[in-house]
């Protein structure tokens, strides 16, 4: 059982692997399932064992490259043994080096899927542009402590100007810059920058930059709470036996407490999704109320 376990995970990773090669080479829209599949020797309804669409392995495959930026430049810490510039330099380091890898994704998404076309997609886009806003905030606040929470987002800014600005000349202008010394570079700027706007107000301040953020957050709960709603209405239309049904209204009531909560166990919410979607006739309805919990999470930080 482990062995066969082991297969599925390659060949999976293999399906995700190839399908950036013929991305890369052909396109998003225009590799098919069938192509990926026949690249990896597998028959289209394998692939679909893996994943339910050429737009889930992509995001699958995103996600991957965005959890593993984000555990590296985490696990380095803040310590007395390092100076703060050096742990900042070192995180930035990575994330340059990260990107830099991935470029040919990052060429994909930003060619083929605009952020003003709303698809889930864009949603995840969006949501890690969110989620780095933040990570970078943090690690300034982690590194150069209290002192910087005054134009703590004037910095965050300036921080993701300098960023964006390097990784374009990196990654669309194909320009071979030394990482090590752009990261310093970055980091002595920034530490001149914390230290000279302690004399300046702050321009930015979180209701003004963070309103939009605290919107979405509104947006998507109201979305989240329709959506349990239809699924509760959905759930009675469902032709299932007396004791099933007593086991999804259950499972639905202990889904919706926990979504109440103020620290949600995630990996109950997941474990009752994934019951509730192996039962037929509301799967899509199960997967759309997955992918808005999914993504208020993700804006609350609690992923």
């Amino acid at each position: 059982m482990v062995l066969t376990g082991v297969k599925e995970i390659s060949k999976k990773q293999e399906l995700k692997d190839i399908a950036v090669t013929l991305f890369a080479e052909k396109g998003y829209h225009l590799t098919s399932v069938q192509e990926i599949a026949k690249a990896c020797g597998v028959s289209k309804g394998a692939f679909y064992k893996h994943f339910e669409s050429k737009e889930s392995l992509l995001i699958e495959l995103v996600k991957d490259n965005h959890q593993a930026m984000f555990q590296k430049a985490q696990s380095v810490p803040q310590s007395d043994a390092l100076p703060a510039k050096q742990v900042l330099q070192q995180r930035i380091t990575i994330e340059l080096k990260q990107m830099k890898q991935n470029s040919s994704i990052f060429l994909l998404l930003f060619k083929e899927f605009p952020l003003n076309e709303k698809n889930a997609v864009s949603f995840m886009m969006e949501d890690f542009r969110l989620k780095l806003l933040k990570w970078h905030k943090q690690s300034l606040r982690e590194v150069f402590g209290e002192s910087v929470l005054p134009n703590i987002w004037d910095v965050v800014i300036l921080y993701e100007g300098m960023m964006k600005e390097f990784l374009s000349l990196i990654i669309f202008h194909r320009k071979e810059l030394p990482v090590n010394r752009l990261a310093e570079l970055i980091a002595s700027s920034l530490e001149a920058i914390i230290h000279s706007s302690e004399k300046l107000e702050p321009v930015l301040t979180e209701d003004s930059l963070c309103g939009p953020l605290n919107q979405e957050e509104k947006m998507l709960e109201n979305k989240m709470q329709q959506q349990l709603v239809d699924v509760e209405n959905k759930l009675h239309t469902l032709s299932l036996k007396v004791n099933e049904k007593k086991k999804l209204v259950s499972s639905l009531n202990h889904l919706k407490e926990e979504c109440k909560q103020e620290q949600p166990k995630l990996y109950l919410i997941e474990a009752l999704l994934q019951y509730m979607k192996t039962k037929e006739g509301w799967h899509q309805e199960i997967v759309q109320l997955e992918e808005t919990i999914t993504r208020l999470f993700r804006e609350k930080g609690e992923d």
